[in-house]
């Protein structure tokens, strides 16, 4: 299963910051199993709309930026928030991806 994260107040929000670290955090709520599974985090290469994102061809993925594995959510102890490290200096593609959505060239709809 996919899902697309769109943050249309980044821009305005980090402009003209310096990034030295990215993190996501994901409120996890659900999980059917309580076991560790992992969750990936690539970009996203080209123009997108929400309301077209299942349409064939879809989406190109570019490079992954981050991954992580985690289960909690009301089966499994409860709801948590897990972070998702995209990166640790201003050289790590999660970083990069952020700094590059702040450009005038973006792709997000």
């Amino acid at each position: 299963m996919n899902s697309y994260l769109y943050f249309p107040g980044v821009a305005n929000a980090l402009s003209n910051d310096y990034l030295h670290a990215v993190t996501l955090s994901l409120n996890n709520t659900h999980s059917y199993e309580c076991s560790d599974h992992p969750v990936y985090v690539n970009q996203i290469t080209s123009a997108w709309d929400a309301a077209t994102i299942n349409t064939y061809p879809g989406v190109s993925i570019g490079q992954q930026v981050g991954t992580a594995s985690f289960s909690a959510g009301d089966t499994c102890g409860g709801a948590k928030w897990e972070p998702i490290e995209l990166g640790r200096s201003h050289n790590d593609p999660g970083v990069q991806l952020v700094e590059w959505t702040l450009s005038p060239f973006s792709l997000g709809s």
